[in-house]
Protein backbone atom coordinates (compact mmCIF):
# COMPACT_ATOMS: atom_id res chain seq x y z
CA UNK A 1 0.00 0.00 0.00
CA UNK A 2 1.11 3.73 -1.17
CA UNK A 3 2.46 5.55 2.14
CA UNK A 4 1.00 8.74 0.65
CA UNK A 5 -2.14 8.17 -0.16
CA UNK A 6 -2.60 11.83 -2.02
CA UNK A 7 -2.94 11.81 -5.92
CA UNK A 8 -3.69 14.20 -8.74
CA UNK A 9 -5.70 11.67 -10.13
CA UNK A 10 -7.59 8.62 -8.44
CA UNK A 11 -8.94 6.07 -11.08
CA UNK A 12 -11.40 3.94 -10.24
CA UNK A 13 -11.51 0.70 -12.40
CA UNK A 14 -8.69 -1.05 -14.17
CA UNK A 15 -10.56 -1.79 -17.55
CA UNK A 16 -9.25 -0.31 -20.35
CA UNK A 17 -10.41 3.22 -20.03
CA UNK A 18 -9.25 3.61 -16.78
CA UNK A 19 -5.73 2.02 -17.56
CA UNK A 20 -5.33 3.91 -20.67
CA UNK A 21 -5.84 7.48 -18.86
CA UNK A 22 -3.29 6.20 -16.24
CA UNK A 23 -1.10 5.60 -19.02
CA UNK A 24 -1.63 9.43 -19.99
CA UNK A 25 -1.95 11.05 -17.19
CA UNK A 26 1.47 9.47 -15.67
CA UNK A 27 3.48 10.14 -18.63
CA UNK A 28 2.31 13.58 -17.91
CA UNK A 29 4.01 13.71 -14.33
CA UNK A 30 1.12 13.32 -12.79
CA UNK A 31 0.84 11.12 -9.61
CA UNK A 32 -2.39 8.68 -10.13
CA UNK A 33 -3.29 5.64 -8.60
CA UNK A 34 -5.67 3.07 -10.21
CA UNK A 35 -8.03 0.93 -8.02
CA UNK A 36 -9.38 -2.04 -8.84
CA UNK A 37 -11.85 -4.27 -7.46
CA UNK A 38 -10.65 -7.42 -8.92
CA UNK A 39 -7.60 -9.77 -8.54
CA UNK A 40 -6.76 -9.18 -11.98
CA UNK A 41 -7.18 -7.11 -14.79
CA UNK A 42 -8.82 -7.88 -18.15
CA UNK A 43 -11.74 -10.78 -17.34
CA UNK A 44 -14.92 -9.46 -18.85
CA UNK A 45 -17.49 -10.45 -20.93
CA UNK A 46 -16.30 -9.71 -24.51
CA UNK A 47 -16.69 -11.49 -27.80
CA UNK A 48 -13.15 -9.80 -27.86
CA UNK A 49 -13.05 -8.62 -31.53
CA UNK A 50 -10.80 -5.41 -32.64
CA UNK A 51 -10.50 -4.00 -36.21
CA UNK A 52 -7.74 -1.70 -37.97
CA UNK A 53 -8.69 1.52 -36.25
CA UNK A 54 -8.12 -0.29 -33.01
CA UNK A 55 -4.46 -0.57 -34.16
CA UNK A 56 -4.03 2.05 -36.30
CA UNK A 57 -5.38 4.90 -33.79
CA UNK A 58 -4.92 3.72 -30.48
CA UNK A 59 -1.28 2.08 -30.71
CA UNK A 60 -2.28 -1.35 -29.54
CA UNK A 61 0.47 -4.04 -30.07
CA UNK A 62 -0.42 -6.76 -33.04
CA UNK A 63 1.08 -9.35 -30.72
CA UNK A 64 -2.16 -9.23 -28.38
CA UNK A 65 -4.32 -10.31 -31.47
CA UNK A 66 -4.70 -14.14 -31.60
CA UNK A 67 -6.67 -14.57 -34.84
CA UNK A 68 -6.84 -12.71 -37.53
CA UNK A 69 -9.91 -12.65 -40.60
CA UNK A 70 -10.22 -11.00 -44.28
CA UNK A 71 -14.38 -11.69 -44.10
CA UNK A 72 -17.40 -11.62 -41.59
CA UNK A 73 -20.38 -14.11 -42.23
CA UNK A 74 -23.34 -12.11 -41.50
CA UNK A 75 -27.02 -14.22 -41.64
CA UNK A 76 -30.45 -12.85 -41.00
CA UNK A 77 -32.99 -15.42 -41.71
CA UNK A 78 -32.51 -16.54 -45.17
CA UNK A 79 -30.09 -13.97 -45.97
CA UNK A 80 -26.35 -14.68 -46.07
CA UNK A 81 -23.94 -11.55 -46.64
CA UNK A 82 -20.01 -12.42 -46.46
CA UNK A 83 -18.19 -8.57 -45.66
CA UNK A 84 -14.79 -9.84 -47.05
CA UNK A 85 -11.34 -7.64 -48.28
CA UNK A 86 -8.07 -8.57 -49.67
CA UNK A 87 -6.35 -7.57 -46.30
CA UNK A 88 -7.25 -8.55 -42.44
CA UNK A 89 -9.60 -5.90 -40.78
CA UNK A 90 -10.82 -7.27 -38.10
CA UNK A 91 -9.04 -9.61 -35.74
CA UNK A 92 -9.85 -11.44 -31.89
CA UNK A 93 -8.00 -10.38 -28.67
CA UNK A 94 -7.92 -11.90 -25.34
CA UNK A 95 -9.21 -9.39 -23.06
CA UNK A 96 -6.89 -10.39 -20.17
CA UNK A 97 -3.70 -10.34 -22.73
CA UNK A 98 -5.09 -6.38 -23.54
CA UNK A 99 -5.86 -6.09 -19.89
CA UNK A 100 -2.16 -7.12 -18.97
CA UNK A 101 -0.41 -5.06 -21.46
CA UNK A 102 -2.30 -2.28 -20.68
CA UNK A 103 -1.49 -2.61 -17.00
CA UNK A 104 2.03 -2.91 -17.93
CA UNK A 105 2.34 0.26 -19.65
CA UNK A 106 0.55 2.44 -16.79
CA UNK A 107 3.14 0.72 -14.65
CA UNK A 108 6.10 1.32 -17.20
CA UNK A 109 4.40 5.39 -17.05
CA UNK A 110 4.88 5.64 -12.89
CA UNK A 111 0.93 5.12 -12.62
CA UNK A 112 0.32 2.85 -8.74
CA UNK A 113 -1.98 0.07 -9.54
CA UNK A 114 -3.76 -1.48 -6.79
CA UNK A 115 -5.88 -4.78 -7.15
CA UNK A 116 -8.65 -6.34 -4.76
CA UNK A 117 -9.55 -2.61 -3.91
CA UNK A 118 -12.91 -2.42 -3.91
CA UNK A 119 -13.82 1.30 -3.94
CA UNK A 120 -17.18 1.06 -1.04
CA UNK A 121 -17.50 5.22 -0.76
CA UNK A 122 -17.17 8.81 -2.60
CA UNK A 123 -16.38 11.79 -0.45
CA UNK A 124 -15.73 15.49 -1.38
CA UNK A 125 -11.97 14.99 -2.35
CA UNK A 126 -11.62 11.33 -1.58
CA UNK A 127 -12.29 7.72 -2.03
CA UNK A 128 -12.97 4.98 1.08
CA UNK A 129 -11.91 1.51 0.21
CA UNK A 130 -12.01 -2.00 1.41
CA UNK A 131 -8.26 -1.98 2.19
CA UNK A 132 -9.37 0.31 4.98
CA UNK A 133 -7.52 3.42 3.57
CA UNK A 134 -9.05 6.90 1.68
CA UNK A 135 -7.31 7.96 -0.98
CA UNK A 136 -7.35 11.64 -1.62
CA UNK A 137 -7.62 13.59 -5.10
CA UNK A 138 -7.61 16.67 -6.84
CA UNK A 139 -9.41 14.35 -10.01
CA UNK A 140 -11.42 11.49 -9.77
CA UNK A 141 -12.44 9.47 -13.24
CA UNK A 142 -15.23 7.01 -12.64
CA UNK A 143 -13.89 3.66 -15.40
CA UNK A 144 -15.56 1.48 -12.82
CA UNK A 145 -17.86 -0.04 -15.60
CA UNK A 146 -22.05 -0.05 -16.06
CA UNK A 147 -22.85 -0.51 -12.13
CA UNK A 148 -20.44 2.44 -11.73
CA UNK A 149 -20.02 3.67 -8.07
CA UNK A 150 -18.77 7.01 -9.30
CA UNK A 151 -22.14 7.40 -11.64
CA UNK A 152 -24.40 7.02 -8.89
CA UNK A 153 -22.22 9.53 -6.40
CA UNK A 154 -23.21 11.78 -9.23
CA UNK A 155 -26.79 10.75 -9.19
CA UNK A 156 -26.83 9.99 -12.87
CA UNK A 157 -29.57 7.87 -13.82
CA UNK A 158 -29.36 5.00 -16.25
CA UNK A 159 -32.13 3.57 -18.39
CA UNK A 160 -30.41 2.59 -21.36
CA UNK A 161 -29.06 -1.12 -20.68
CA UNK A 162 -28.48 -4.12 -22.27
CA UNK A 163 -27.19 -7.18 -21.65
CA UNK A 164 -24.49 -9.29 -23.04
CA UNK A 165 -23.67 -12.99 -22.35
CA UNK A 166 -21.64 -15.72 -23.78
CA UNK A 167 -20.76 -18.70 -23.41
CA UNK A 168 -16.25 -20.09 -23.80
CA UNK A 169 -17.09 -22.88 -26.22
CA UNK A 170 -13.77 -25.12 -26.25
CA UNK A 171 -14.77 -27.08 -29.60
CA UNK A 172 -12.93 -25.93 -32.33
CA UNK A 173 -15.55 -26.68 -35.23
CA UNK A 174 -15.82 -22.75 -35.47
CA UNK A 175 -13.22 -21.02 -37.63
CA UNK A 176 -14.76 -17.82 -38.84
CA UNK A 177 -16.40 -15.04 -37.56
CA UNK A 178 -20.33 -15.03 -37.30
CA UNK A 179 -22.88 -12.34 -36.61
CA UNK A 180 -26.98 -13.83 -36.44
CA UNK A 181 -29.15 -11.10 -36.64
CA UNK A 182 -32.95 -11.56 -35.60
CA UNK A 183 -35.25 -8.54 -34.80
CA UNK A 184 -37.94 -10.53 -33.82
CA UNK A 185 -36.79 -12.06 -31.27
CA UNK A 186 -33.93 -10.62 -29.60
CA UNK A 187 -34.42 -6.66 -31.33
CA UNK A 188 -32.18 -4.33 -33.22
CA UNK A 189 -28.66 -6.20 -32.15
CA UNK A 190 -26.95 -9.69 -32.92
CA UNK A 191 -25.66 -13.15 -31.67
CA UNK A 192 -22.17 -14.04 -32.20
CA UNK A 193 -19.34 -16.12 -32.97
CA UNK A 194 -15.99 -15.58 -32.24
CA UNK A 195 -13.01 -17.59 -32.29
CA UNK A 196 -9.96 -17.31 -30.41
CA UNK A 197 -6.67 -19.52 -30.00
CA UNK A 198 -7.59 -21.27 -27.37
CA UNK A 199 -11.75 -21.39 -27.52
CA UNK A 200 -14.74 -19.42 -29.24
CA UNK A 201 -16.81 -16.98 -27.86
CA UNK A 202 -20.31 -17.47 -28.58
CA UNK A 203 -22.34 -14.69 -27.82
CA UNK A 204 -25.80 -12.42 -27.80
CA UNK A 205 -26.89 -9.22 -26.86
CA UNK A 206 -29.68 -7.58 -25.99
CA UNK A 207 -31.29 -3.76 -25.28
CA UNK A 208 -33.58 -4.88 -22.10
CA UNK A 209 -35.68 -1.96 -23.86
CA UNK A 210 -36.71 -4.01 -26.66
CA UNK A 211 -36.40 -7.52 -25.22
CA UNK A 212 -35.43 -9.39 -21.88
CA UNK A 213 -32.33 -11.16 -20.66
CA UNK A 214 -34.80 -14.49 -20.18
CA UNK A 215 -36.02 -13.80 -23.78
CA UNK A 216 -32.17 -13.34 -24.72
CA UNK A 217 -31.22 -16.76 -22.99
CA UNK A 218 -33.81 -18.63 -24.19
CA UNK A 219 -33.53 -17.41 -27.87
CA UNK A 220 -29.62 -17.84 -27.54
CA UNK A 221 -29.78 -21.34 -26.23
CA UNK A 222 -31.86 -22.30 -29.29
CA UNK A 223 -29.29 -20.90 -31.48
CA UNK A 224 -26.52 -22.68 -29.62
CA UNK A 225 -28.59 -26.24 -30.34
CA UNK A 226 -29.13 -25.39 -33.94
CA UNK A 227 -24.83 -24.66 -34.34
CA UNK A 228 -24.33 -28.17 -32.35
CA UNK A 229 -23.75 -26.75 -29.06
CA UNK A 230 -25.54 -28.01 -26.25
CA UNK A 231 -25.06 -24.78 -23.62
CA UNK A 232 -25.53 -26.74 -20.49
CA UNK A 233 -22.15 -28.05 -20.67
CA UNK A 234 -20.41 -24.79 -20.49
CA UNK A 235 -21.04 -21.69 -17.60
CA UNK A 236 -23.26 -18.48 -18.76
CA UNK A 237 -21.26 -15.22 -18.36
CA UNK A 238 -23.50 -12.25 -18.50
CA UNK A 239 -22.67 -8.94 -17.65
CA UNK A 240 -24.66 -5.16 -18.47
CA UNK A 241 -23.66 -2.62 -20.95
CA UNK A 242 -24.81 0.71 -20.08
CA UNK A 243 -24.99 3.16 -23.34
CA UNK A 244 -26.74 6.00 -21.30
CA UNK A 245 -24.70 8.90 -22.18
CA UNK A 246 -25.32 11.78 -19.83
CA UNK A 247 -22.15 13.42 -19.90
CA UNK A 248 -17.87 13.11 -19.09
CA UNK A 249 -17.15 15.72 -17.07
CA UNK A 250 -18.76 16.76 -13.56
CA UNK A 251 -15.99 19.88 -11.81
CA UNK A 252 -13.77 17.59 -11.20
CA UNK A 253 -15.20 14.33 -11.57
CA UNK A 254 -14.78 12.49 -15.24
CA UNK A 255 -16.92 9.37 -16.28
CA UNK A 256 -15.22 6.98 -18.55
CA UNK A 257 -15.68 4.11 -21.20
CA UNK A 258 -18.61 2.07 -19.60
CA UNK A 259 -19.28 4.20 -16.56
CA UNK A 260 -19.88 7.48 -18.97
CA UNK A 261 -22.11 5.10 -21.32
CA UNK A 262 -19.89 5.41 -24.33
CA UNK A 263 -20.58 1.75 -25.53
CA UNK A 264 -22.41 1.23 -28.32
CA UNK A 265 -25.99 0.08 -27.99
CA UNK A 266 -26.40 -1.11 -31.21
CA UNK A 267 -23.46 -3.01 -31.81
CA UNK A 268 -21.98 -3.70 -28.19
CA UNK A 269 -18.46 -2.31 -28.94
CA UNK A 270 -17.11 -0.94 -25.99
CA UNK A 271 -13.46 -1.58 -26.27
CA UNK A 272 -12.62 1.52 -28.46
CA UNK A 273 -14.73 4.35 -26.90
CA UNK A 274 -13.68 3.31 -23.38
CA UNK A 275 -9.72 3.49 -24.90
CA UNK A 276 -10.32 6.69 -26.23
CA UNK A 277 -12.16 8.39 -23.55
CA UNK A 278 -9.57 7.43 -20.92
CA UNK A 279 -6.84 9.46 -23.37
CA UNK A 280 -9.69 12.48 -23.91
CA UNK A 281 -9.89 12.84 -20.25
CA UNK A 282 -6.46 12.58 -19.31
CA UNK A 283 -5.38 15.06 -22.07
CA UNK A 284 -8.72 17.32 -20.55
CA UNK A 285 -7.08 17.03 -17.08
CA UNK A 286 -3.19 18.14 -18.26
CA UNK A 287 -5.14 21.24 -20.49
CA UNK A 288 -8.17 22.50 -19.46
CA UNK A 289 -8.86 24.01 -22.86
CA UNK A 290 -8.60 20.95 -24.68
CA UNK A 291 -12.35 20.32 -26.51
CA UNK A 292 -12.60 16.81 -26.27
CA UNK A 293 -13.03 16.46 -30.36
CA UNK A 294 -12.62 12.34 -30.05
CA UNK A 295 -15.47 12.15 -27.53
CA UNK A 296 -17.87 14.38 -29.72
CA UNK A 297 -17.28 12.07 -32.43
CA UNK A 298 -18.38 9.21 -30.51
CA UNK A 299 -21.37 11.10 -29.26
CA UNK A 300 -22.65 11.98 -32.90
CA UNK A 301 -22.35 8.05 -33.67
CA UNK A 302 -24.32 7.34 -30.84
CA UNK A 303 -26.54 10.08 -31.48
CA UNK A 304 -27.28 8.45 -34.91
CA UNK A 305 -28.09 4.72 -32.84
CA UNK A 306 -30.56 6.45 -31.16
CA UNK A 307 -32.66 7.86 -33.75
CA UNK A 308 -32.52 4.16 -35.41
CA UNK A 309 -33.70 2.72 -32.20
CA UNK A 310 -36.58 5.37 -32.43
CA UNK A 311 -37.26 4.27 -35.67
CA UNK A 312 -37.49 0.42 -34.67
CA UNK A 313 -39.58 1.12 -31.38
CA UNK A 314 -42.01 3.03 -33.95
CA UNK A 315 -42.54 0.10 -36.24
CA UNK A 316 -40.80 -3.06 -35.45
CA UNK A 317 -42.04 -4.72 -39.07
CA UNK A 318 -41.18 -1.24 -41.13
CA UNK A 319 -37.47 -1.49 -39.36
CA UNK A 320 -37.48 -5.30 -40.47
CA UNK A 321 -38.40 -4.56 -44.15
CA UNK A 322 -35.49 -1.68 -44.36
CA UNK A 323 -33.65 -4.81 -42.62
CA UNK A 324 -34.19 -7.49 -45.44
CA UNK A 325 -33.57 -4.43 -48.09
CA UNK A 326 -30.06 -3.76 -46.79
CA UNK A 327 -28.91 -7.33 -46.90
CA UNK A 328 -30.49 -7.18 -50.36
CA UNK A 329 -28.17 -4.86 -51.32
CA UNK A 330 -25.39 -6.15 -50.09
CA UNK A 331 -26.15 -9.66 -51.63
CA UNK A 332 -26.52 -7.98 -54.93
CA UNK A 333 -23.25 -5.31 -54.59
CA UNK A 334 -20.16 -6.20 -54.20
CA UNK A 335 -18.65 -2.66 -54.06
CA UNK A 336 -21.70 -1.91 -51.36
CA UNK A 337 -20.21 -4.84 -48.93
CA UNK A 338 -16.77 -3.49 -49.10
CA UNK A 339 -18.07 -0.04 -48.02
CA UNK A 340 -19.49 -1.34 -45.48
CA UNK A 341 -16.82 -3.02 -44.63
CA UNK A 342 -14.60 0.01 -44.52
CA UNK A 343 -17.05 2.17 -42.69
CA UNK A 344 -16.94 -0.88 -39.51
CA UNK A 345 -13.15 -0.95 -39.93
CA UNK A 346 -12.67 3.02 -39.79
CA UNK A 347 -15.13 4.34 -38.30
Amino acid sequence: MPQNNHYDVVIIGAGPAGLSAGTQLAKANKKVIILEKNKSVGDKVCAGGLTKKDFSELGLPQEIAEREFKHANLHFGRHFVKLELKEPWVWTCDRKKLGEWQAEQATKAGAEIILNCAALKIGRDFVSTNSGLDFYFKYLIGADGANSLVRKHLGLATKKLGIAMQYRALEKKFQELELYFDLKKIGPTYAWIFPHQNYTSLGAGCDIRFSSAKNLKVNFDDLCYKLGIDPTQYQLEAAPINFDYRGLQFDNIFLAGDAAGLTSGLTGEGMHPAIISGIEIAKKIIDNNYDLPEIKKIIKNKNLEELIFKFYKISHLFAILLFSLGFIMMEKSKKFRQKITRFITEK
